[in-house]
């Protein structure tokens, strides 16, 4: 499975994971801009997450943090400043929030932790 393939899957399962076991309601998947791609936007109890998500083999666990970069986190800010200048309706609070999604060796199971506010970008 390519790098690409499991990233794709990663998101869906959190998608899915954040809607159907915590009630977030996924308003966007891979939302793109000139200056971002944000993986998950979502609402929840009146806030807006933008969600990152990353998947990976139970092997590569420890990569985790080492993609999460300061220069990937201005992107997401970025991101989420063009996001929410071009909707009328997305109004709250906003938090970054950090999805993983680890599989196992044999891709026959995973694990989701979710980070809630993984960082408070400056702006704030």
């Amino acid at each position: 499975m390519s790098g690409k393939e499991l990233g794709n899957l990663g998101e869906s399962i959190a998608a899915k994971w954040l809607h159907d076991s915590n009630g977030f309601e996924i308003a966007e998947r891979n939302w793109r801009c000139k200056d971002a791609e944000i993986d998950l936007i979502a609402k929840h109890d009146d806030t807006i997450r933008i969600i990152e998500v990353k998947s990976r083999m139970e092997s590569a666990k420890e990569s985790i943090a080492a993609s999460l970069a300061r220069p990937k986190m201005r992107k997401l800010v970025k991101g989420a400043d063009n996001y929410l200048s071009t909707r009328l309706n997305a109004a709250g609070e906003i938090f970054f929030d950090l999805v993983t999604v680890i599989f196992s060796k044999d891709m026959k199971s995973h694990s989701v932790e979710y980070t809630p506010c993984f960082f408070y970008p400056e702006w704030c």
